[in-house]
């Protein structure tokens, strides 16, 4: 009764974190180049059960086991990982010519206060006092030179080339830093869709066939619908695991006070 107890226990928070991680994809479902993520399982060993009260007994052929085995018995499941899926979100049309979207796998390169690199998907950037191309939160966006500064109309070709335009043609400025990486999966999410990288990841390399639009935002690939139906049916195996605990918790109870009761 108790080891059913710890197993309906260890299915609620389980359960838990699944909803904690359904509930930040909502909440992200309008953030421009999230995407989302998803909780992978895992059930904790199994053991084997026997019949209780049989003997071993001695044969002319050796020993038989008189408490064989009747099956396997799942003591619970834990949460293994959360993975981050990185399919194409929808690209709409903003008008902004600072606005840039990626379609195809890859990632912006941004360089933060402290000169680390993070990478995003997050194509809404602007221009600072200084006419460098920034982030909302005024991070540089690299390109292959380093920081791009632009004083004119900026112009960006679909191979990441950033020209700036003149009263008479076009003046070359650099090339966004466009990269990808063998593991995505490996990346960690650090706020504002930003990724830095680790060991699973791999270092970063330049993205192949990818494509950059100008004047166009990556929406987040968060499906609502597939996320509500996912929060619905985390709720029921909570309270399904709930109901359990509570059996057993009565079971329990009506042993010590009912079965274990000395008779008058």
């Amino acid at each position: 009764m108790l080891r059913g107890i710890y197993t309906g226990c260890m299915g609620m928070l389980a359960q838990w974190w699944d909803q904690n991680v359904t509930s930040n994809n909502l909440a992200n479902v309008n953030s421009t180049g999230y995407k989302k993520d998803v909780t992978v399982f895992k059930s904790i060993p199994h053991f084997q059960v026997h019949r209780i009260n049989d003997e071993i007994v001695e044969t002319p052929f050796g020993e038989v086991d008189k408490k064989p085995c009747i099956g396997n018995l799942g003591t619970g499941v834990v949460v293994d990982d959360v993975v981050t899926i990185f399919t194409q979100g929808p690209v709409k049309e903003t008008g902004n010519k600072l606005d840039l979207a990626l379609v195809g796998s890859g990632f912006f390169t941004i360089q933060m206060m402290d000169k680390e690199e993070m990478y995003t998907r997050n194509g809404t950037f602007t221009l600072n006092r200084d006419g460098f191309l920034v982030t909302m939160q005024g991070n540089y966006v690299l390109g292959e030179k380093g920081p791009i500064q632009i004083k004119g109309e900026p112009v960006v070709r679909g191979d990441g080339v950033v020209l700036e335009r003149l009263e008479k043609g076009y003046r070359l400025i650099d090339k966004l830093k466009l990269v990808d990486f063998q593991q995505k999966i490996g990346l960690i999410k650090r706020g504002d869709s930003l990724y830095s990288p680790t060991s699973l990841s791999g270092l970063a390399e330049p993205a192949k066939d990818i494509e950059v639009r100008q004047g166009f935002l990556e929406a987040s690939n968060v499906n609502v619908i597939h996320e509500m139906v996912n929060m619905i049916q985390v709720s029921r195996i909570y309270e399904a695991n709930q109901r359990t605990i509570r059996s057993m918790d009565d079971t329990l109870r009506r042993a010590v006070t009912d079965v274990g009761r000395v008779g008058g």
